[in-house]
């Protein structure tokens, strides 16, 4: 059937895949804002930003600033004011409070010019842009409010990559001095910095002539602290002399990640590879003291402090807090993390727990981790193959094994216990999962296991299998769970042989065996499997041929049964099979690379229906395709996903229902999808999906849902946007003391986003203007008996009319 007969009414209702997991949470340093009603962490996560619960690490809010560029910086202007610098140079000013946009500028930037590093200070604005290859970064200045940069340092210096970590102000209550690091040159700077030829300038060579790999400042004197690639850390100061004075503190063993002084400067944190945070004394008679809070899960990118705690940011994208005296973690917060791999591959697949709501997907090495995509949360990390991780060598991914044998005796390598495959049960009380480890050197390590989800929602160890097969296992998967309760479990392996595996249970004891084994011949490989919705039939796809086999659950025999039909050998590679369900439980599809084809099993493998896909043939990958298809048992729908779009395909109509375009925000190639038992949380009567939603994931773990393209703004919070008896504006401005006004004034309702402010001369002054006509105008005048509640009014007045209220020198004395 050509698919011009195929071609319907198509829904003119747009739909879109809304990212819900995988967030990149280092590219800086997060920030810690608190005051009287808000204890949260905001974290840059491309051109978003997060805020999250210090107390218990949920996900808050996430705002939006129509910029589609990178935020390279989030800087505190005051108690409520934020900059956030995009990477073209963008400059906004944002209030919390009432999440508005309070002034924008642009820095003057030469075209392919971006910036990578931004810092506001003394009404004077310092930013780094990077060369064409990203590597080194020159620093540039200019007056707030002037379009002229100019160049703080030579042409012949420039900065260490990442720049975050490589530029210091000194100290950090008054600076003075700024501090960059380059290579094993520590250059100081004066500032602010007068617009000369020549500018104050030291360089100062590290001691060994070692690279720096950080540097941080302290609070109060000019001090500072740098670390190198040998682990070491020395405390610098007395920078008036040529030769300043330098104190070695050295306890790690690998490159000093990040380094952070505590608010009053006593003590210093560092952080690295180990997974240990180090805090070092620097008063009293036990200068140089050191004390740890080991085993955090991963190496440490970043650590960030304040008055009453710790933040460590690590590199599988958690984010961990930890008070002060090092107690222990108080939350953690964690979205889908990635392993301690080069590669950001996810080898197990995607799998959806129905009793946990969450998905099962690799997590650190070893791991599998629970995410829950509804509240952006992991729910925890569960450890599969009980073994520590061996830091300081490389650790290779499955497909660089074979490309790296023969440099094992030249570089040595570490191959940990990963985890290849796993398989969640219909009902969510089983998970089975498959660990394997080779070094080439020895026979392989495999081991199955099934693992119990117990009342307490806790996985339990229930069986160990060790050498399920001789050779790696391509694919496992869990039979739908029967009337009668019996469970199956079907392995496919590179032995070239597949077994079936079967749950037992007497005197309240349960546990697995195999009970049958088989193969289709001496050179085929199975690379994967499916259950008829009985369990009596089960489909093995060996290389390309599509092989069927009876079961019998009384006398645990199995049989292959011939297929009798004639069927076209085309060298379309098959990356798909399955059963359909309910009324469709006697259809087969087979998924192709570039078509969908299904059978009816009962009338001789006829075939019922093909749908051809249109996908460039050239840009197809061989090795993972069959992924790349995905079946919705609840509906019985079909996902074929290509390199631009995904197709929905029902098995009722035999017709598309829904194609979804592939935007460039996916980042990559679509890796794994797949459908979950749950209602959509929307109104939406267009929609095709009625008892389920379709999740896909990339190559770069970001996970995305399927939802209408109007339900975007409503996922995450615009800065700067009406809201309805939230904000009014009147005359560009906008204060927690307008809001009170907003019931009142009903054309606020439909006025359009404020005018961004220009930086001009008498801003302040128009502003605090303004700000005095609102107060005399409308709350001076109102009866008092019409007035909000005092505990609605009274923070939000009080700190808008302190801001309007001036005092001068004669009232003063008055």
């Amino acid at each position: 059937m050509s698919n011009k007969k195929q071609k319907t009414k198509e829904n003119k209702e747009k739909y879109v895949l809304h990212r819900v997991g995988g967030f990149d949470l280092l590219q800086q340093r997060p920030i810690l804002f608190r005051n009287v009603e808000v204890k949260c962490l905001f974290a840059i996560s491309g051109n978003l930003i997060r805020s999250y619960s210090l107390l218990n690490g949920n996900f808050l809010s996430q705002y939006s600033f129509a910029n589609e560029t990178q935020i390279v910086t989030l800087q505190q202007k005051n108690f409520n004011q934020f900059f956030v610098v995009h990477q073209d140079g963008e400059i906004i000013t944002w209030n919390v409070g009432d999440n508005s946009k309070k002034g924008k500028v642009r820095l003057s930037l030469n075209r392919n010019e971006t910036v990578s590093w931004f810092r506001h200070l003394d009404n004077t604005y310092y930013y780094t842009i990077p060369s064409e290859n990203g590597t080194r970064h020159q620093m540039y200045f200019c007056e707030q409010g002037c379009v002229q940069k100019t160049m703080i340092m030579d042409q012949i210096n420039s900065i260490n990559n990442p720049v975050i970590n490589s530029i210091a102000f000194c100290p950090v209550d008054k600076p003075r001095h700024c501090f960059t690091i380059d290579g094993s040159t520590l250059c100081l700077y004066d500032i602010p910095v007068a617009i000369k030829p020549k500018k104050k300038k030291n360089k100062f060579k590290h001691p060994q002539d070692m690279d720096f790999t950080c540097i941080a400042s302290h609070p109060k004197e000019i001090t500072i602290a740098t670390g190198d690639k040998l682990g070491c850390i020395i405390i610098w100061n007395n920078f008036r002399t040529d030769f300043p004075m330098m104190t070695k503190i050295h306890w790690h063993h690998h490159p000093v990640n990040d380094l952070s002084y505590s608010n009053l400067g006593s003590s210093l944190y560092s952080v690295g590879e180990e997974q240990v945070l180090v805090k070092w004394n620097l008063v009293g008679q036990f200068w140089g003291e050191k004390s740890f809070l080991p085993r955090l899960g991963a190496p440490i990118k970043y650590v960030t402090t304040d008055f009453e705690t710790i933040v460590v940011s690590l590199e599988d994208s958690t984010i961990q807090i930890i008070d002060s005296q090092l107690n222990g973690v108080q939350s953690v917060i964690e979205g889908s993390s990635i392993g301690l791999n080069s590669t950001f591959e996810a080898i197990c697949g995607l799998h959806y727990n129905i009793r946990l709501n969450a998905f099962a997907m690799n997590g650190r090495v070893g791991h599998i981790q629970m995410y829950v995509p509804s509240e952006q949360k992991q729910l925890y990390q569960l450890d599969i193959t009980n073994q520590n991780v061996v830091l300081g060598f490389d650790l290779c991914s499955l497909e660089e094994r074979a490309k790296n044998i023969k440099k094992l005796k030249a570089v040595p390598k570490i191959y940990p216990i990963e985890v290849t495959k796993a398989a969640v049960s219909d009902d969510g009380n089983w998970m089975a999962t498959i660990e394997y480890r080779n070094d080439f050197e020895t026979l392989p390590e495999i081991r199955l296991k099934f693992w119990h989800l117990t009342k307490n929602n806790n996985h339990h160890l229930n069986t160990t299998i060790h050498l399920p097969h001789q050779e790696e296992v391509t694919f496992i998967t869990f039979s739908p769970v029967s009337d009668e309760g019996e469970l199956h479990l079907v392995t496919t392996s590179k032995d070239k042989s597949f077994k079936i595996w079967d749950l037992h249970e007497e005197d309240r004891k349960m546990w697995w065996n195999c009970s049958r084994c088989a193969s289709f011949n001496t050179h085929s490989v199975p690379s994967m499997a499916a259950f008829s919705v009985d369990s009596s039939l089960l489909t093995v796809l060996f290389d390309n041929t599509i092989t069927f086999w009876e079961l019998s659950s009384e006398t645990n025999s199995i049989r292959y049964i011939p297929r009798i039909d004639t069927f076209s050998m085309d060298n379309q590679k098959i990356v798909f099979v399955g059963f359909g369900t309910q009324e469709f439980s006697h259809y087969l599809i087979e998924g192709r690379v570039q078509s969908l084809i299904v059978r009816n099993i009962l009338n001789k493998f006829e075939k019922i229906f093909t749908y051809n896909q249109s996908i460039d043939i050239d840009k197809v990958d061989y090795n993972d395709s069959w992924v790349k298809m995905a079946f919705n048992p609840y509906e019985n729908i079909v996902a074929l996903a290509s390199h631009h779009s995904i197709e929905l395909v029902s098995l009722k109509t035999q017709k598309k229902i829904m194609n979804i375009e592939i935007s460039q925000k996916f980042n990559g190639q679509l890796i794994y999808g797949m459908f979950t038992p749950e209602k959509p949380n929307f109104d939406d009567e267009k929609f095709p999906l009625n008892r389920s939603m379709f999740y896909c994931m990339n190559e770069r773990r970001e996970l995305f849902q399927l939802i209408p393209e109007k339900l975007i703004e409503s996922k995450s919070t615009m800065v700067g946007s009406v809201r309805e008896n939230t904000k009014i504006y009147m005359n560009n401005i906008q204060s927690q003391l307008s809001v009170m006004l907003t019931n009142n004034n009903p054309s606020s309702a439909n006025q359009e986003d404020c005018t961004i402010f220009k930086i001009v001369p008498n801003y302040d002054a128009k502003f605090e203007q303004n700000r005095k006509a609102l107060v005399n105008s409308f709350f001076y005048q109102v009866p008092s008996h019409v007035l909000p509640p005092v505990d609605v009014i009274s923070k939000p007045f009080l700190s808008s009319l302190l801001e309007c209220l001036t005092v001068n020198d004669r009232q003063l004395k008055e």
